[in-house]
This record gives C-alpha cells, sequence and structure tokens, in this order.
C-alpha cells in the first residue's frame, strides 16, 4: 500500500500534468462549481457475488466539484465525496455486515472531446481519469440493544447463546437491530491489528453534460473508484477461518447526477490575439488603419477607410460591398447585390441568364457573373418563394424506367395540379442558385427544362418563359447521380390520387404516378440505410406500419442487399427488399374515420340550422384555410354509415351535409378516406 508522501507526490506531479497542458487558456477562464447527489455501491470479500450488495443495493452520497477549464477539451477538477457503503452476508457458512462512512478527495482531468464534436452541441460525453485519497470508518453489527452478542444458529435463527453451547437449551431468539455499534477494527476479530483506514485511489469515469442555459449545465456519470485498500469491509486473505476473503483489493463504483454553475462572464474571453512584442516586425500597421499587420485580415486597406477590429472596410448593411465602394448604402437585408452593392431584381438575374443563353457558345464570360453576386446574413429570412427546375410534365402514368430513374435523383419532387404532373428538380430559395443548377442540367441533356417558383401554398409558377410540350423527358436523358445509392421510405400505392397534404405528418412527401395506375407515395432521399431505417421507425411510430424501404441505384431499383446494407431485424424485415409496391392497406385500424359535415360558416351560423345542431351529440368544429369555421359531427368506420347518418339530418332539416373523411385529426375527402382504407 502506498503511503502518505507517495500520495502526496502524485497528486502534485497530477496537477502539474494539468495545468501545464495550456496555462493561457486556464488563466482566462474561471472554475465551475458542481454540487450533486448519487449513490455508493461496494464491490468487496462481503457479500461477492450476492444480490445483497449489487448495483440496485446502494447508499446514498453527496458530490462536489471545482472544475477549472484548461483547454476546450480538457478540464481539470478538485473534487470531494462524502458518503456510506455497505454490505451483508448472512448464510450457512458465514455471518458478517459492515457499514462505512466514506470520504474522499482528490484531482482528474476529464476530456469531453470538444475537438472532434460541433462547437454548437448541447450534449457533451465526457471521459476522466484522476488520483484521491480515500478515508474510510468501518462499524459492524454484532449485538443488539440489550448488549446481546449475535449467535447464528444452522436453522438460520438467532440465538443469545452459541449452538455448541453446553446450555445452548436456555438460548433466546433474537432480532438484528441493524444498529452498527461496534467499530471494525477496534474489535480486532482477525487479528489484523491497527491498520491504516485510509488508502489512495484511482477514479476512472465516463458521463454526459447537458447545456441547459449558458450558466448551467447538468451531469449524469459514473466513476469506478479503484482503491490500495483491502480493509472497507474489515475482511481480507488473512482473515481467520471462514471469514477469510481473496486478495483483491475493495472498490467502489459511485454514480451520479451534478447541477453546475459557470462562474465565467456569458461572453468568452478573446483568446486569440495574446500581445505581440513591439519589436516584432508584424506587430506594424503597414496600411496605417489602426489594427497592426498580424491581425489585420484585409490589409492594404485606403487611407482613411473606416475599418472594423479585424481591420476590414466597414459594410453597414451587410451586403458584401464596403461602404467606401457602396453606391447604394441601405440595401434592405437579404438581397443579392452587384458589385457596386445596388440590389438586384429577378429580371436582372432572368436578363444576365438569357444573355448566357444567347452567347454561350461565343465564351462571353457571362456565366461567371451569375456567380460574383454577394448576399448578407438574412438572405434565408428574407426569401418567401423557392425555385426549382423543371424537367418534364406528365398528364398520365409515368413508364416504370422513367419512374425509377426520378427516384434515383436525390432532390427530385413532383407536383400534381389539375391532373397534370410536374416534375422538378432542386430547391432554392434564390434564383442565382436555380439557373445554376439549370445550366448544370442544359449540359447534362435537360435542354428543354425551365424555370419555376413555388409559394408558401404549394402553388408552381413560371419565372421564365418554358417549352410546352409535354413528356419530353426520356430515361436516357437522366443521368443525375451517378454510381450513388439513394434510399427512400415508400408509406402507400392506391389506384386513386389521394393529395399529398394528406400526409401533412410526413416530410418531403412525394407521389410518383405509374403506367400500371397506380400512384406511390414515397418520402426521404438518404444516403445511407441507417437514415433510411430511423425514418421508416418514425413513419410507424405516426401509424404508417406498412411503410418500407426502397433503394434506387443509376435509375435502377435495387434490393437492399444490393445496395449493401446488412439486413437488422429489430430495424426493418429481412423480407424488406422483397417487398413490391403493389396497392396495400397501410394505416391502423381506426386511423381513418367518416364524419358528416353540416355546414362551414364566416359569420354565425343561422338560427334554423343552429337549433338542429344543439340537439345533435359529439359536435366539432374546426377553422379552414378560408377562415370558415366548419361544424361536423360523427364518429364512423365506413362510410356506409355516415352517408346513413347524413341522410338523417336531411331529414331534421339540415340542408346539403356532405360525408367527409378524417385522418389524424384532419378533414379529408370521402374518396380519400374510402382509398386509405383499403
Amino acid at each position: 500500500m502506498a503511503n502518505k508522501h507517495t500520495f502526496k507526490l502524485l497528486l502534485v506531479a497530477f496537477c502539474i500534468v494539468l495545468l501545464s497542458t495550456s496555462k493561457q487558456y486556464a488563466q482566462a477562464t474561471k472554475p465551475t462549481i458542481g454540487l450533486g447527489s448519487g449513490m455508493f455501491t461496494f464491490y468487496g470479500d462481503v457479500s461477492k457475488g450476492k444480490k445483497d450488495n449489487g448495483a440496485t443495493i446502494s447508499r446514498m452520497a453527496i458530490d462536489l466539484h471545482i472544475t477549472q477549464p484548461i483547454t476546450s477539451y480538457l478540464d481539470g477538477s478538485f473534487f470531494f465525496l462524502k458518503g456510506k457503503v455497505g454490505a451483508n452476508e448472512r448464510s450457512g457458512i458465514r455471518n458478517v455486515n459492515f457499514l462505512s462512512d466514506i470520504s474522499i478527495w482528490g484531482v482528474k482531468g476529464s476530456y469531453n472531446f470538444d475537438n472532434f464534436l460541433p462547437k454548437d452541441r448541447y450534449i457533451s460525453p465526457y471521459v476522466s481519469l484522476g488520483i484521491e485519497s480515500i478515508e474510510f470508518l468501518s462499524k459492524t453489527d454484532l449485538k443488539d440493544a440489550n448488549d446481546n452478542v449475535y449467535h447464528y444458529w444452522q436453522d438460520g435463527t438467532i440465538r443469545d447463546i452459541a449452538e455448541n453451547s453446553e446450555n445452548s437449551g436456555n438460548a433466546q431468539r433474537l432480532q438484528r437491530d441493524y444498529t452498527f455499534e461496534s467499530d471494525v477494527r477496534n474489535t480486532n476479530i482477525d487479528s489484523l491489528g491497527k491498520y491504516k483506514e485510509r488508502s489512495f485511489g484511482v477514479p476512472i469515469g465516463i458521463g454526459v453534460r447537458m447545456k441547459l442555459t449558458e450558466q448551467f449545465s447538468f451531469d449524469l456519470g459514473t466513476s469506478f473508484h479503484f482503491t490500495g485498500t483491502d480493509f472497507i469491509d474489515g475482511i481480507t486473505e488473512n482473515s481467520i477461518g471462514n471469514r477469510q476473503g481473496d486478495k483483491k483489493n475493495d472498490n467502489l463504483l459511485f454514480t451520479s447526477f451534478k447541477l453546475n454553475y459557470n462562474i465565467n462572464p456569458t461572453e468568452p474571453i478573446d483568446l486569440t490575439r495574446p500581445p505581440l512584442d513591439p519589436d516584432d516586425m508584424l506587430a506594424g500597421d503597414e496600411d496605417a488603419d489602426g489594427v497592426i499587420d498580424f491581425y489585420d485580415l484585409c490589409p492594404g486597406t485606403p487611407e482613411l477607410v473606416e475599418v472594423n477590429e479585424d481591420g476590414c472596410p466597414l459594410d453597414t448593411d451587410l451586403d458584401g460591398v464596403p461602404d467606401y465602394l457602396d453606391e447604394e448604402i441601405n440595401t434592405p437585408e437579404g438581397l443579392p447585390v452587384n458589385k457596386f452593392g445596388i440590389a438586384l431584381t429577378d429580371e436582372d438575374y432572368l436578363e444576365m441568364y438569357a444573355r448566357y443563353s444567347d452567347t454561350t457558345s461565343q465564351g462571353t464570360g457571362i456565366y461567371d457573373t451569375l456567380y460574383t453576386v454577394s448576399y448578407s446574413e438574412g438572405a434565408d429570412k428574407v426569401q418567401k418563394d423557392n425555385y426549382m427546375v423543371k424537367i418534364g410534365e406528365f398528364t398520365g402514368g409515368l413508364p416504370q424506367d422513367v419512374a425509377e430513374e426520378l427516384l434515383s435523383i436525390p432532390d427530385v419532387n413532383t407536383w400534381e395540379e389539375n391532373g397534370t404532373t410536374y416534375i422538378t428538380v432542386g430547391n432554392y430559395d434564390n434564383i442565382p442558385d436555380a439557373l445554376k443548377r439549370q445550366l448544370e442540367l442544359n449540359r447534362k441533356g435537360f435542354v428543354k427544362s425551365s424555370l419555376v417558383q413555388t409559394s408558401r401554398a404549394g402553388v408552381l409558377t413560371g419565372v421564365e418563359p418554358g417549352d410546352e410540350t409535354t413528356e419530353y423527358l426520356a430515361p436516357t436523358e437522366i443521368t443525375d447521380p451517378v454510381d450513388e445509392v439513394v434510399y427512400r421510405v415508400q408509406i402507400g400505392a392506391f389506384r386513386k390520387r389521394i393529395r399529398k397534404q394528406v400526409f401533412r405528418d410526413v416530410p418531403g412527401v412525394m407521389m410518383i404516378p405509374f403506367d400500371d395506375g397506380i400512384n406511390r407515395y414515397v418520402t426521404g432521399s438518404y444516403s445511407t440505410m441507417q437514415e433510411a431505417a430511423k425514418a421508416k421507425i418514425d413513419l410507424m411510430t405516426k401509424g404508417y406500419q406498412n411503410a418500407f424501404i426502397v433503394t434506387f441505384k443509376n435509375g435502377k431499383r435495387i434490393s437492399v442487399s444490393q445496395a449493401g446494407a446488412k439486413l437488422v431485424d429489430d430495424i426493418y424485415s429481412v423480407n424488406e427488399a422483397k417487398k413490391n409496391s403493389a396497392p396495400s392497406s397501410f394505416m391502423e385500424n381506426g386511423s381513418v374515420t367518416f364524419s358528416v359535415q353540416i355546414g362551414a360558416y364566416r359569420g354565425e351560423v343561422p338560427a334554423d340550422i343552429l337549433k338542429t345542431i344543439l340537439t345533435l351529440e359529439n359536435i366539432q368544429r374546426e377553422r379552414t384555410k378560408e377562415n370558415l369555421i366548419r361544424y361536423f359531427s360523427g364518429n364512423f368506420k365506413s362510410s356506409a354509415e355516415a352517408q346513413a347518418f347524413r341522410t338523417e339530418l336531411e331529414s331534421k332539416g339540415i340542408p346539403n351535409p356532405s360525408v367527409i373523411g378524417r385522418f389524424k385529426n384532419s378533414t379529408i375527402t370521402e374518396q380519400e378516406a374510402i382509398e386509405l382504407q383499403k
């Protein structure tokens, strides 16, 4: 066992290693204070391997930490633990017990993987290693409250006289009071002498830290404390008779939760600019803008131009053009600008595109102009419409080879309007990016593509004149992408079309009409099977029990095994790849119901209709997109039942009631509900 001086030397060495890692970082930050609670579990000779001393039989402890950041990924901590450990063993072989007060103090280093993980994360795993001093005071329960010594008999009872005693016939039964009154070391049952009730230890831990606010965080962790002593439970390899233990030291497990308070200011101290020696040649300021050359991100700034702390000219409207060159100093946030800082309109981009289309063969360089515009940081907040490239439109179903080619393109989408299906590629919040994609598609053979935009209501409108010829998309033209596996999840297949809005709880639903008369509905575009499997599980929890994964490569549907994925039963079925996309019922029982709409009104309900409504049970209402209030009643499993109720309402004077479907607390048409139930 290491002596006290050895422990001190180890402790000093450990502190030196931690603090020398990054002295500058440690000096610039303040400690974090953590206070928590946890459970001590004992692993030693008493009750070893028995359920009486498992992880669930533990005792409370407190945990105090003072943590000093050393680098962004390494912390040094001083900690103090205070609690109790104990164990009871009762058998025909031996009967021993103990309860020990434990006090631990020490230091440790923690590594949080910050140099590998995203900086803006809210959850951080960590591992730790340290050195500590452990003090223990162990007691055992040998007597009851009346000072009667416990004698354990073979029949399982406790008596006040030994079983082999001459007067054992007069023995009285006792009950343990579980008061640990006898000091283990002082009783000296095994003649072990006055051993030291302290030791050094090595704690190894893992855990996770959850950020609550800039100042507070929450830790969940566990640490195993390897000790240098075998005396905590008072049982060792030198104990007498059946009390003898093994040669292994006693160890402790501490599982805890802890609340941390960061006393650092909310704004981090800038450590990136340590002072330079004035004689250093990089300490000069060549452009005389007040920022030394070593830190100047924009050297050579013209004379008298106002700069920021990085030495770059000011850009008040954040359009990417400095104020001294900006001819429109207050461009609204988010608008793209030209090299003079003047906001460009959609007409400007279309004009540039038109000029490029007419002059590409002469190599005028206009193509490059499309990609040199600047954007302010708020561009994504200002745009209200998204732009896409339309590559085809169809009034009927698509041949299977064409449909599979389309599903092989990760960012393809479909739009249905008045019986016509439009095929688009991409989804951009600005015209330049959409034009760039269109030019790429043009070079791949989609010469009849056109630029379209969609409003938030999902309505497609043309941005530029396009060729109105339908069905100009051919399988041989679709070559995007090559050798890339695309995973999708099919949620249903129907002979009659259903509006995509019905599946509003499923993101990115796309409908592909096949020429066999079946309309497939798929979602997602995933590059790995793990992502697709997670999406499928999410869909199943929403009620889409028959959702399954489909895989495409080089314009063809392939099996899951051909894609190189390993089939795992608890994620998706082994027969997943063998499923076809024939129409099937995929909803949970009861997910689709029928009701009867009484009417939809903008103002007050007519008095004669209101009188009838008040006589009905289970009246419900909802607001429509047209800002009307829809009133409906009934909850039926079949359309026939709802039709019977509609007839009943007509007989009561309700004019023109109609059957509607209800799906996931939303109204759909009767026909859509019937189709979903098939």
